[in-house]
């Protein structure tokens, strides 16, 4: 391997891009462990073909870049927690609407009361907060 590896160039940039791919699909704390085992495995591999790669300034650039990628992935993966939570309440709006219309429509046919009551009440019951029974008849 000798003369394949530049002697002052620092030998991380593959281990920044693994850093990245498993702080995006693992978490914060997966990048964390993934940073420190490549430095640990460059420093192991490498440091015999490289040596003036792990100076300080090399180390503590390393150090903030992982940080860096691993802060950014973290705000990716919030913000994709938030829209898939966004997403997910715009979709129980639309089942809340399309219940309210089969009630409205059930009055605007006629239908008995009790029949129409019996949707009204399931219909808070699947999309109440608290999840909590109604009793059509009683009112409670």
């Amino acid at each position: 391997m000798t003369g394949v590896f530049e002697p002052s160039a620092p030998p991380f940039p593959a281990f920044l891009f693994a850093t990245m791919v498993t702080a995006i699909v693992g978490g914060a704390a997966a990048g964390i462990v993934c940073a420190a085992l490549g430095l640990a495995l460059s420093a192991w591999m490498l440091s015999a073909h490289v040596p003036d790669g792990f100076t300080a300034p090399a180390l503590i650039q390393y150090a903030l870049v992982s940080t860096l990628i691993i802060w950014i992935a973290y705000e990716y993966r919030r913000l994709l927690r938030h829209a898939q939570d966004r997403q997910q309440e715009a979709e129980r709006q639309m089942a809340l609407i399309e219940a309210e219309n089969a009630t409205l429509n059930m009055m605007a046919a006629d239908r008995p009361l009790k029949e129409t009551l019996t949707s009204l009440v399931r219909t808070i019951e699947q999309y109440s907060k608290t999840g909590a029974r109604v009793d059509p008849i009683a009112g409670r």
